[in-house]
Order: structure tokens, then sequence, then C-alpha cells
């Protein structure tokens, strides 16, 4: 097992259901965090304004980082939520002030979404320590709210390689596609060219996050991916996440982990979230679809948070080691849930299910539409 080192940002206390303390695990090269939220120190409170919350939540980055002996220039990919989009130009200022060079930033993705209590702005962030950050381009295609060079479209960093939100956007003309099948096609075209920009391959691709607007047009969405790969044993996982209106006329976006030059082992029949698997092992990587809190025996789901978080760590489980790997090799879990205060309580039982306080994964809770006899699901990255 790898080194792992858990972190906090003193004196950030929770302060409500769905707002966890800013914290991080490091696990050997390996960064992430959990819901960054911009909580003052000095108050224990949520900063007054969005543009205090702005600025603390890449403070608290930036301890995080220092706490682990990792630095700026070691950030692969920043999350970005926040509840208008509005707020964008909040969060490029520290963004900029953090990372001020053009050519060498971390990709970004910012996305709207519900947030708990009176948060405005959330981080999330998944770094490598030491390897060197190289920036990936698409001709013609822009990241950062169409602001050219605000954002890479990707970031290649070790044998890693991150994407933005890779929108429907027609690589020849940069238009948005007219319709969501057109967008589905350009955007899987997109991610692609990505890749094999990069000197990867198909065979590369690690995870796959679709962000769709509406479930009714997951058909397209079914079809790109089963093109892209028609190999029905050695699938990348993939989850889609129903998101509410995204700007510039989206219905879709791609994001996009590949791990170079590692074997791709895909978990569990596909069918587990459409045509993916229910996980991919790259190397020493693992990634989850969505776990889901019901008995996969019985298909009866559990009556609550609290029953569905023992069912879906159950199954978390149970897929884990079917892949040599156990709950203590956890890196970052999502816990996609209908509310705040389901999120919470499923944040608290999967803590306690682990049995190592001191020593959790980065859990990140956010609300979702999920199926509807769900309150909760689990989204899991481990390192071996």
């Amino acid at each position: 097992m790898a080194l792992r080192q858990y972190v906090q940002v003193p004196g950030a206390l929770d302060t409500g259901p769905g707002i966890r303390e800013p914290a991080a695990l490091r696990v050997g090269d390996l960064f992430f965090s959990g819901a960054i939220t911009g909580l003052d120190p000095q108050t224990g409170r949520l900063g007054s304004t969005p543009e205090r919350q702005a600025e603390l939540v890449f403070e608290h980055l930036r301890t995080l980082l220092t706490q682990t002996g990792l630095s700026p220039s070691d950030v692969a990919r920043i999350f970005v939520w926040y509840t208008d989009h509005k707020l964008r130009e909040l969060v490029n200022q520290p963004y900029l002030a953090m990372f001020p060079t053009q050519s060498d930033r971390p990709v970004r993705h910012a996305i709207s979404r519900s947030l708990p209590g009176e948060a405005t702005i959330q981080l999330e962030v998944v770094g490598v320590k030491g390897q060197g950050r190289r920036c990936l381009e698409l001709p013609g295609l822009a990241h950062g709210g169409g602001i050219p060079g605000l954002v890479p479209y990707g970031v290649e960093i070790g044998n890693m390689l991150f994407s933005g939100g890779n929108t429907g956007r027609n690589p020849v003309t940069g238009e948005v596609g007219a319709t969501l099948r057109q967008q589905a096609e350009f955007s899987f075209q997109n991610t692609r060219s990505l890749v094999e920009g990069a000197g990867l391959t198909l065979d590369d691709v690690a995870h796959l996050y679709v962000w769709l607007q509406d479930r009714r047009d997951l058909e397209a969405v079914d079809e790109r991916y089963c093109a892209m790969f028609p190999n029905t044993s050695s699938r990348p996982v993939r989850h889609v996440i129903i998101t509410p209106p995204m700007s510039s006329n989206t219905l879709l976006q791609v994001e996009v982990t590949a791990v170079r030059g590692a074997n791709r082992s895909s978990i569990g029949p596909a069918g587990g979230s459409g045509p993916a698997p229910l996980g991919t092992r790259m190397g020493s990587m693992f990634y989850s679809g969505d776990i889901l809190g019901k008995d996969l025996s019985t298909g009866r789901w559990g009556e609550g948070a609290d029953a569905q978080t023992d069912l879906a760590f159950r199954n978390m489980v149970s897929l884990l080691q079917s892949v040599d790997l156990t709950a203590s090799d956890l890196g970052h879990v999502f816990v996609w849930c209908k509310d705040y205060e389901n999120g919470a309580a499923a944040a608290r039982r999967l803590v306690d299910l682990l049995g190592h306080p001191n020593d959790p994964p980065a859990i990140h809770s956010l609300v979702t539409d999920l199926p509807a006899q769900a309150v909760v699901a689990l989204d899991i990255t481990a390192v071996a």
C-alpha cells in the first residue's frame, strides 16, 4: 500500500449538512482533495460574500498542498463547483494568481450546481507530485468560457492525462452542434483527438464522466461510447451525471482520465451503468461508476441514507476485492445524494464503516439526479 497522509485546514470547521472541513489525502505521489469550501478559519463560518469564499477556497488549496509537500505546479485538475455561472469571474482572479503562467496551468472544469447551505463556490483537486505538467490544446477549440488561453484543454502530468469538459463543438468550425446527437459526436471526437494528440491511445482511457442535461438523451451518448470502445470486454468505466443547464447551448460534456501504458481491466458485466463496466483497473489506479445502495442478490433498495450507504459500501468492498484491493486503498469518494441531509448522513456513515476516522479518503457530497429509489450513490477512486 502506498504511503497515506490525511490533512485538514486548521480552524475551518464543519458548519452544517454537506459542508465538511477542507481536507485532502496524499497517497504516494497522488493528491486528492475533498470539497474545499470557503470556510473562514478565523470565524469557523463561511465567507460572508461570494468574493470572500472564492479567495478562501484557493487559500485552503494552497494550505492543503503545502501540508502534503506539493505545490501549485503539481495540480493536474480542478473541479470548480458554483451556484451560478455568473460567479466565474470571481474564480478566475484567484485562479490566475495561483497559476499566472499561461503555458503552465492545470485543467479546470467549472460546473453550476446546488451547494450546501450558504456555500457559493467549492473546489476539488487532483494532483501528482513532481512529474511536470504539460498543457494540451486542440486547434480552434478553447476552454475557460471562450477566453482563449485561460484554461488548457487538457493536461498530461506523469503518466496521467486529464481533460476538462469536452463540449460538443465542431472541431472544424468551433460551433456548438445544433442537436444532442451532433454534440455527442463532437464531444467524443474531441476527446479522442485530445488523447491521441498527446501520444496515448483509446486503450489508455480509464474513466469518463459524461455531464448530461437530460436523461432522455442517454441513448445518443451510449451510441457514441460504444462506437469509440467497441470491445465489450475492455471498456473504460463511465459515470453519467445529470446536470443543470450548461452555458453556451451545451447539452453535454465528456471528461476523460487516461493512464499511459497501463493495461485496462474492466470489472463486472456491462449493464451496471448501461453499456459500461462497473469499474476499471489501470495499473495501480481503480475507478468505479456509480455504486448504488441496493442488495445485488435481491434487487431490494435500502431504506434511508444509512441503509443505502451500508449496501453501497458492501457493493464497493466486493468490487474492490475483485481487483485485489480493499477499502483502505480508497483515495477519493464522491457521495452523490438527493439532498444534503442524506449526503451528510451517508458521508458520516461511510467514515464509520471504513473504521479509520483519522485516515479517511477525501470525500465530497454533491446533490444530483438519482434513480427513483436511490437516495445516495458512491463513485470511487482507489490506489494500490
